[in-house]
């Protein structure tokens, strides 16, 4: 006779198990009344020598003094539910001057992105790259052992190999596949490339690491590793990393108030200021250099005003008594929807971040009133990035006389764009990583050296 598992009879039933609730229930009804015994504490207590108080005694006097009456008020007038208000005047932050604002979303006109963004700051393209200061500090060769193998590590830590996983937000521009929906519905050109990317195409929401978490952890393995040229240079011990800040500055521009208001998520700041790129002869020289000419716009066509605002300004650093008190290199992060942008794109915004930074910089220390050229300028480096694309530049403010075009002008240097990587994601239940350039972190190191000794 075979012996097999019995697949499909009935499943016993554990009746002491449903006899639980009931019993429970039983047992609180006869327990709910609870009998209270004397146990003789009081008596007890007095043979050995305690006082013993009522507590009506101890509890006759008032523990917290007595409030004054309330007056009698509407609450129909003072209803704490959040409601709509019904005129933008009724708002408590309503300016009847209105500040054009830029925010991390805002963008300038298509085309002409550089050119307003250099208009707004009273600025001007010095030459084409970084300083020749930042060209000079970049290393040819590597600076310390295994350093590509070792910043690979890092790119793969950041982008493949942490282990939080949660569901990233649906990709716009996925990766073409042969044809482009808009393309088939509309049959004419589209006014964006659509060799390489597929708009319109709904896919599959994913899990994995999220973007944000991508970039601070790829910055912070970054300046990890400047940060181990100390033995080199021990002033770099002195650094300090801000994370997650946010800046607002306020300043007037042709009789208009502006407002820059954007989040800078590293900031690299150090006890001396970082010395300017340009001698003070050369700072003199851009008198002669005319802004760019936006007829028939103007350099305020793309960003909004705003009237409901905070009127005042803010910087990570507060007093110049701090410890680190000045920004050498600040990082910025770019989302996934702006890695088709031009370069001008990228330009522009990492010039207006810059000058914001830079006006902070010296408002903390000439004061929030200064206005005309200042006695020593304000430089300060930039980097944005999206992991996969870096773009350096550095900035230089000469002169906070921003109402007229004439006169001494603002400097800005920015380099073309590099790839840091072209792949770095699992394929195929594999790992991919491709296309490292390892002039990227050189280029880093050459701005993090800035300003330090030997």
């Amino acid at each position: 006779m075979r012996l097999t598992w019995l697949c499909y009879g009935r499943k016993r039933i554990n009746y002491t198990e449903l006899q639980y609730p009931m019993r429970w229930n039983n047992w609180w009804q006869v327990q709910r009344h609870q009998t209270v015994f004397n146990y003789n504490y009081v008596q007890r207590l007095q043979e050995k020598g305690i006082t013993v108080h009522a507590p009506e005694d101890v509890l006759k006097y008032p523990v917290m003094p007595e409030m004054p009456a309330f007056p009698d008020v509407d609450a129909a007038a003072h209803d704490p539910v959040r409601s709509p208000f019904d005129q933008p005047s009724e708002h408590p932050l309503y300016h009847p001057e209105p500040a054009y604002t830029f925010k991390d979303r805002s963008r300038f006109p298509a085309q002409q992105e550089l050119h307003h963004a250099l208009s707004l700051t009273k600025s001007m393209v010095c030459a084409e790259g970084l300083p020749a200061r930042v060209q000079a500090a970049t290393p040819v060769a590597p600076v310390f052992d295994e350093q590509d193998r070792r910043i690979q590590d890092v790119i793969r830590e950041s982008f493949m190999f942490d282990a939080t996983q949660k569901k990233l937000p649906r990709l716009v521009a996925v990766p073409h596949i042969g044809w482009t929906p808009v393309v088939d519905q509309m049959n004419r050109p589209l006014p964006y490339p659509t060799d390489k990317v597929s708009w319109q195409r709904r896919v599959k929401a994913d899990y994995g690491i999220p973007m944000l978490r991508r970039l601070e952890n790829l910055t912070r393995g970054l300046i990890r590793h400047c940060e181990g040229l100390a033995p080199a240079y021990p002033n770099l011990l002195d650094r300090q990393v801000l994370e997650r800040n946010s800046i607002r500055q306020l300043y007037r521009r042709h009789g208009k108030l502006v407002q820059i208001y954007v989040s800078i998520p590293f900031m690299v700041t150090d006890p001396q200021p970082l010395p300017p790129f340009l001698t003070p002869d050369q700072v003199q020289d851009t008198r002669d250099s005319n802004l760019p000419d936006l007829h028939p716009m103007n350099c305020f066509a793309a960003i909004w005003p705003k009237h409901i605002y905070r009127d005042q300004n803010n910087f990570p650093v507060k007093e110049s008594t701090h410890s680190a008190p000045h920004v050498h290199l600040a990082f910025a992060f770019e989302s996934l929807r702006e890695c088709y942008w031009s370069p001008q794109v990228y330009a522009a915004r990492s010039l207006t971040m810059a000058f914001a930074l830079a006006l902070g910089q010296a408002r903390m220390k000439y004061g929030p009133e200064f206005v005309g050229e200042l006695p020593e300028p304000v430089a300060v480096q930039f980097v944005k990035t999206n992991g996969f694309r870096t773009t350096f530049s550095a900035f230089q403010l000469n002169t906070l006389d921003l109402e007229n075009d004439e006169g001494v002008k603002n400097v800005f240097w920015h380099a073309p764009r590099q790839d840091f990587f072209t792949q770095c994601e699992y394929a195929q239940a594999l790992p991919i990583f491709r296309g490292y350039n390892p002039e990227v972190f050189k280029t880093l190191i050459g701005m993090y050296l800035q300003g330090v000794k030997q």
